[in-house]
């Protein structure tokens, strides 16, 4: 287990979602190394029957074609809050790392924030 205090926060997103399907722009975790952990929080703000999913892709490049990482999804996010950890391995994924986010529903609107926790390379 690595102490909270050796770990580096990097942003995935920090914003207000609405009915558009946001792709963030791809992170470099080429300077990150060992376990680490995405904390992915989820407040729904308006909206008719509310969805939002959200999953973690890798890809070698900053753009291209991204796979999921298997094991790194949220369950759908509905009406009810939700702070989901997810645990990873950076040393096993792609050098860039992304957070697609889907949100479906009748004009609905969230607040998300995704932030990696993750150990910086030893120099």
């Amino acid at each position: 287990m690595i102490p909270i205090v050796d770990l580096t926060p990097v942003t995935l997103k920090c914003a207000r979602v609405s009915a558009d399907d946001a792709t963030p722009t791809a992170v470099d975790v080429s300077a990150y190394d060992g376990d680490a952990i995405c904390v992915v929080a989820v407040t729904p703000v308006s909206g008719t029957t509310p969805t939002c999913d959200i999953k973690l892709q890798q890809f070698t490049a900053a753009t291209g074609a991204f796979t999921d990482i298997t094991g790194a999804a949220i369950t759908q996010v509905a009406e009810v809050a939700s702070l989901t950890k997810i645990q990873l391995k950076i040393g096993e994924l792609s050098k860039y790392l992304r957070a697609p986010i889907d949100v479906g529903g009748t004009s609905p609107v969230y607040d998300i924030a995704i932030i990696l926790l993750a150990q910086l390379k030893y120099s």
